[in-house]
C-alpha cells in the first residue's frame, strides 16, 4: 500500500466549530441543507418514539417499506437517524436532465418510482435531495448546492482552479461519518489549458466559520472516465492501474490501495468492475464468459474478502436473442449482494435485474433512457 497523501493540517483539530452560538440568518440556510441537523424542538417532540419504537420493529419496517418513502416520511428522532443509517437499506437513484427516479425492493420485488422533477446534474451525492452543479450563467469556478425539497440553494465559495476538462461525475457529497460534517469534493484533472500537471483535489465543508476550499494535489493518475465511488464516510477514485484512491472524509488524508489478489489459475481477460453499496466498496470481477466474483472492501484496513460468485450462463439467451455476443456490465446494487443491475445493448432504456439468491432474471424498463455514470446508491 502506497503513503496516504497528506492533505497539510489535520482536519481533527479543526472539526470542533462552536455551536453554543445561534448563527448569523443567512448561515441558518446552510444548517437546512444538513441531514443530521436535529433541533431541541424536533427531539422534544419525538422523544416518545424513541422508548417505543423497538429495533426489530424499525427493522421490518425497512424491510417492507422501499427506501425512498422512508426518507419522505421524514420521522426524525435520533435513534430512527442512526439505525437507519446503520441497517441494510438499499436504492439506486438515476439521474436525467432535469428529473430523477429511483429503483428498490419491497417484499423481494424490484419497484421503479415515478420520474419526478428536480434540477439534477452528474455529480454523486449520497442524499437524493442534493445537487451540486455549476451556478446558471457563472463560470466553471462557480458553484451551487441545491436541497430539493427545502429549496435551499448555496453559492458555494468560487473554486481556486477553473478547468473545462472537469469531469463532474468525479464529484462528491457526503457526511464525515463522526462529525458528520456535510463535505463537498471536486476532483480537477490536469489542464494544459491552465496549466495544471497535477490531480487536484478541493474540499469544503459546508456550515464551517472559516468556509473556503482545501486544494490536495497528487501525481496525475486518476482514471477520469470513472465516477467517484461514496461509501459511509469514504470517497474512492479508480487509478490508471485499476488502484484505488480512496479519502477519509474526516481526517481528509488520501490513501492508494490495490484490488483483492488474482485467483490461480486465471487466464485470459480480467474486468474488474467498481461498485458503491452505500455502505462499503464492491468489486465485481469478471474471470470468465459471464462469470462474476463478488469482493468486499473494509475501507478502514483496505483489505477485500470474497463474498460468493455467480454465473449468468443459464440466462444467456435473455440478452443474446439476436444471435450476436452482448456485453453485459454491471451497474449498481438494488439491494447488496441479492438484487444487481446489469446493462447490455438490449434497447434505449431497458436494463436486466438479476437476484443473486433466487439466480432469476428479468428485463425491466425504465422510464426514461438515462445515463449509466449517472446512477449511484443512497441509503436512508
Amino acid at each position: 500500500m502506497s503513503p496516504p497523501h497528506q492533505p497539510g493540517t489535520s482536519r481533527r483539530r479543526r472539526n470542533r466549530r462552536r455551536r453554543h452560538q445561534r448563527p448569523p440568518p443567512e448561515e441558518e440556510q446552510k444548517q437546512e441543507i444538513l441531514r443530521s441537523d436535529f433541533s431541541e424542538e424536533q427531539m422534544n417532540g419525538e422523544k416518545n418514539i424513541n422508548g417505543i419504537l423497538s429495533d426489530d420493529l424499525l427493522s421490518n419496517i425497512f424491510d417492507r417499506v422501499p427506501v425512498h418513502d422512508i426518507y419522505k416520511a421524514r420521522l426524525v428522532c435520533r435513534r430512527w437517524y442512526q439505525v437507519t443509517h446503520s441497517h441494510n437499506t438499499y436504492a439506486l437513484l438515476f439521474n436525467k436532465y432535469r428529473a430523477v427516479f429511483s429503483m428498490g425492493t419491497r417484499d423481494g420485488r424490484v419497484e421503479i418510482t415515478k420520474l419526478r422533477q428536480q434540477k439534477t446534474s452528474v455529480a454523486v451525492t449520497d442524499c437524493s435531495e442534493l445537487c451540486l452543479a455549476f451556478a446558471e450563467g457563472g463560470n466553471y469556478s462557480e458553484l451551487i448546492l441545491s436541497h430539493h425539497s427545502s429549496e435551499v440553494v448555496l453559492n458555494l465559495p468560487s473554486l481556486v482552479t477553473r478547468s473545462k476538462a472537469t469531469p463532474m461525475y468525479s464529484w462528491g457529497v457526503s457526511c464525515a461519518r463522526e462529525s458528520m460534517d456535510l463535505k463537498v469534493v471536486v476532483y480537477i484533472p490536469p489542464d494544459p489549458y491552465t496549466g495544471v500537471k497535477v490531480d487536484e483535489f478541493h474540499v469544503l465543508t459546508i456550515g464551517e466559520e472559516d468556509e473556503s476550499w482545501r486544494v490536495v494535489q497528487a501525481e496525475p493518475r486518476v482514471f477520469k472516465y470513472k465516477p467517484v465511488l461514496i461509501t459511509a464516510g469514504f470517497m474512492h477514485w479508480v487509478l490508471h492501474d485499476d488502484r484505488l484512491l480512496t479519502m477519509n472524509l474526516e481526517t481528509e488524508e488520501f490513501t492508494e490501495s490495490s484490488g483483492p489478489d488474482y485467483s490461480i489459475g486465471l487466464s485470459g481477460e480480467v474486468k474488474n468492475t467498481y461498485l458503491s453499496t452505500g455502505k462499503r466498496l464492491s468489486l465485481l470481477r469478471e474471470c470468465g464468459e459471464l462469470y462474476w466474483e463478488v469482493w468486499e472492501m473494509d475501507p478502514r484496513m483496505f483489505a477485500w474478502r470474497m463474498t460468493g460468485d455467480f454465473s449468468l450462463e443459464e440466462h444467456r439467451s435473455q440478452f443474446e436473442s439476436t444471435g450476436k455476443d452482448v456485453a453485459l456490465i454491471p451497474v449498481g446494487w438494488v439491494k447488496y449482494l441479492e438484487v444487481l443491475v446489469l446493462c447490455a445493448d438490449l434497447g434505449e432504456n431497458t436494463i436486466l435485474i438479476y437476484n443473486l439468491i433466487k439466480e432469476e432474471m428479468e428485463k425491466m424498463e425504465l422510464p426514461c433512457r438515462v445515463c449509466y455514470y449517472s446512477i449511484h446508491p443512497y441509503v436512508h
